[in-house]
């Protein structure tokens, strides 16, 4: 179960019965476990977070890490069938017409009984809730409707459409769950927020979901994927996978690099096509790749990451540049990028990259953190070259045929790495290190 506003996403873990909070300024995961036996509804009201649990109404103050759900009532209507929220405030309704809206503290700040209701608001489940602004979508007399209720006003608009939606939200458009009536499926469509129109349709199946502004929040393999609406409103499209439960670890296939992140590190996830950012909660951030990743490095503000045939500068999860270079290897950054490819070493000068130094069978490429020189680790060698590509030495001279990686620390120690161990190179003296599979 999830839920979400513009300042946190919740996910409910029914098999752990705990509800994970992650903040959206990208500060760490945290918990509030419960023991709640059934939970039918999650909401998130600015900073409150609302459950329905085993017949009865929690809140949790997200603003305070160790709080414990706390039981509430809702006053009215007196037959509450459906409930929704719009990350503000919490909409309940009955299938007579009663509507009531509620603020985060749960005070009432709009009310109709059913007898002072719209005709229009009377049989549906179906809700959606924004700015104060009720949406429902009910059958009359046998025909659907696009129903939009003004509280301020009190006015109605009625559209008719020819879907039967189940489930809805409002954001930048309506995102509605239709059931498909040859094969009782829910698809997600989206339709116009003032006419009910449908704009288009995916092929997103949920079995649970939220929508807030222009994302579409799933849950799919225990992992929230978000959907981002196009600026022309005409598409969602994969942008963001979080796994917020669980062990990490078996989400990643084939991960063959990884770089420092602000608040944990960022892994080149080969086989799945994506960069994951793991922060030191464990929670797995995933930006999607149209290629297949094979090394990447970082700056303090930008992610590089190679593909078989250039590079790409990320910034904010959008590629900003791509250096084209063929048969790249790896990439280091220090004062400015440094790629290393097939018969020499790279930097970047401009919006180009300039080749440096020559070397034959070269596997990776690294500099140490705060450091001045650049390093390359070949088939024979771990050498050291200066800035500007001029040798100054050698650091290591063996068989490096099968090593996988290697790094430099700010001592100009070198760590070399095999499938089995680690061999250390400082001042013409070598160290192994065992490493268990």
């Amino acid at each position: 179960m999830v839920s979400a506003n513009a300042d946190y996403l919740l996910v409910y873990d029914k098999d752990v019965s705990t509800l994970f909070v992650r903040p959206n300024d990208s500060s760490d995961t945290f918990v509030y476990e419960t023991n709640f036996e059934s939970v039918t509804s999650l909401f998130v009201l600015e900073n409150v977070a609302f459950l329905q649990a085993d017949d009865k109404f929690y809140t949790i103050d997200l603003s305070d890490k160790t709080a414990n759900a706390v039981e509430v009532a809702l006053p009215s209507p007196s037959r509450i069938a459906s409930i929704t929220s719009d990350g503000t405030r919490l909409y309940a309704h009955s299938p007579k017409g009663a509507l009531t809206i509620y603020d985060k503290n749960l005070s009432i700040t709009y009310n109709v009984d059913a007898e002072d209701s719209p005709d229009e608001l009377a049989g549906s489940n179906a809700i959606a809730g924004e700015n104060g602004n009720l949406y429902t979508f009910p059958s009359i007399y046998g025909n659907a409707f696009f129903v939009k209720f003004d509280t301020t006003s009190n006015t109605v608009e009625a559209h008719p459409i020819t879907q039967n939606i189940t489930q809805a939200y409002v954001g930048n458009v309506v995102y509605a769950l239709e059931v498909l009536p040859a094969t009782g499926q829910k698809r997600l469509i989206c339709l116009d927020k003032t006419t009910g129109e449908c704009l288009f349709h995916t092929e997103i199946y949920p079995q649970t979901f939220f929508a807030f502004g222009n994302r579409v929040f799933t849950i799919e393999n225990k992992s929230v994927v978000v959907y981002t609406l196009s600026n022309d409103k005409s598409s969602l499209s994969r942008t963001t996978s979080i796994t917020m439960t669980g062990n990490d670890a078996y989400h990643l296939d084939n991960p063959v690099d990884l770089c420092a992140a602000d608040d944990g590190y960022i892994v080149a996830d080969k086989n799945n096509s994506r960069l994951a950012t793991i922060d030191k909660s464990g929670t797995l951030t995933e930006q999607k790749l149209d290629d297949t990743p094979l090394a990447l490095t970082s700056s303090e503000r930008d992610v590089y990451c190679v593909f078989q045939d250039r590079i790409e500068r990320i910034s904010g999860g959008e590629t900003t540049k791509t250096y084209e270079l063929p048969s790249v290897i790896d990439v280091a950054y220090s004062d400015k990028l440094y790629a290393l490819a097939q018969g020499g070493v790279y930097t970047a000068i401009g919006n180009s990259l300039i080749k440096i130094f020559d070397v034959e069978n070269g596997k990776r490429i690294a500099t140490a953190k705060n450091g001045t020189n650049v390093y390359v680790l070949t088939a024979d060698s771990v050498s050291c070259i200066d800035r500007n590509g001029t040798k100054l030495f050698d650091v290591a001279n063996a068989d490096f045929s099968q090593a996988v990686d290697f790094a430099i620390d700010y001592t100009g120690k070198a760590y070399v790495a095999f499938k089995d161990k680690i061999v250390t190179y400082y001042a013409n003296q070598s160290q192994t290190i065992a490493v268990k599979a």
